[in-house]
């Protein structure tokens, strides 16, 4: 099967939006989480802390959307492939 360069340019951007989506909700919820008052947890409220915890607990879930977001990118470009009446056979 070959795929094409608009479908790759396509997975790219997909994946730096997340990226940057990713990046930008992390540091939200973590610059929300230090401005709070401090209480008996010190290190509960340093940058590098809460990066793990949005790593074991966020983080996850992102890859999930990613996944979902590609898996059905792929089937659109799957079904508008078939659609335009172009097998994978005949592109080779």
């Amino acid at each position: 099967m070959k795929i094409d360069r608009s479908r790759i340019k396509v997975y790219a951007i997909t994946v730096l939006a997340w990226f940057v989506a990713c990046a930008g909700a992390n540091a939200w919820l973590i610059s929300s989480y230090l401005a709070n008052p401090k209480d008996s947890d010190l290190y509960a409220h340093t940058w590098g802390y809460q990066f793990v915890v949005f790593l074991i607990f966020q983080l996850p879930f992102w890859f999930l959307g990613l996944l979902a977001v590609l898996v059905v990118e792929f089937i659109f470009f799957a079904r508008y492939s078939v659609a335009l009446g172009s097998s994978s056979d005949e592109r080779q």
